[in-house]
């Protein structure tokens, strides 16, 4: 994959650990990935999801391990205000401010890609939340979708 930038290699057991602090079983090739290539940007950065029926697309970027000069550290986007998720660990951050999260989900669990948007809300079992959308069955078909924008 090609990028624009990364913050350099990550100790792949802080990854693996950050992940099981929040009860989230990370997927292989995301740790693989964070390990060598941390808060990575690529090239091709763009997704697509439906959201009430209309298909639309975001860019984004991964956030990264550790402290400055790493941007979009990946510790302040956590346990964020009006996400009603039971386990939830947001792993990139869009162009338009919203999140990428891993969400288990199924039986077993397998980290569905959620698309957590900040300024739009719906009805939750708390009221109201941040509204959810799926992008991805799982880590590899997220990133098997994702493609360069083009003006």
């Amino acid at each position: 994959m090609d990028m624009i930038f990364h913050h350099g290699p990550m100790d792949r057991n802080a990854i693996i650990a950050f992940g099981q602090e929040r009860g989230i079983s990370l997927p292989e090739f995301y740790v693989a990935l964070m390990e060598k290539y941390n808060g990575a940007q690529f090239t091709k950065d763009t997704f697509k999801f439906v959201i009430d029926g209309k298909e639309d697309c975001l860019s984004f970027g991964f956030c990264g391990y550790g402290e400055w000069p790493v941007s979009d550290i990946i510790d302040k986007f956590q346990d964020i205000e009006f996400v009603y998720l039971e386990k939830y660990m947001v792993f990139g951050v869009t162009g338009a401010g919203d999140y990428l999260a891993f969400v288990p989900e199924g039986d077993p669990p397998e980290n569905h890609v959620k698309l957590l948007i900040h300024d739009d809300s719906e009805e939750g079992p708390h009221g109201d939340q941040m509204r959810i959308v799926d992008v991805a069955r799982n880590f590899d078909e997220f990133l098997a979708g994702l493609f360069e924008w083009e003006d």
